[in-house]
């Protein structure tokens, strides 16, 4: 079952059964970061002077712009981003300059 978020920046998201997101009060002023635990479909809107960044795991997910899917359940070998439109730039969250471009119709 999916349950559908509107973020204070105007994106959406679609949280799978079981998973959760958290993000600070100031989210969209000043920053658009979040952390997620589960799976989730992102439809981000465009603010290329805020990137939208999600941190999963040890993954770290950043766009300014598009449309993915996350999957990073706690007990799962391995977090996957797949991309639907757009780019995003996948990276360790401990190593974030170290960016992997993924494109539409690919999964990193």
């Amino acid at each position: 079952r999916l349950t559908e978020t509107v973020l204070p920046d105007g994106s959406s998201l679609f949280l799978n059964a079981g998973s959760r997101i958290t993000y600070p009060k100031d989210f969209g002023r000043s920053h658009r970061q979040l952390a997620l635990r589960g799976e989730a479909y992102f439809e981000v809107k465009k603010n290329a002077r805020l990137p939208f960044v999600v941190t999963a795991g040890g993954a770290r997910v950043e766009v300014t712009g598009t449309r993915f899917n996350v999957r990073a359940y706690r007990h799962a070998e391995r977090i996957s981003v797949t991309v639907t439109e757009g780019t995003v730039r996948l990276s360790e969250a401990r190593t974030p300059s170290n960016q992997t471009p993924v494109q539409a119709g690919e999964t990193g």
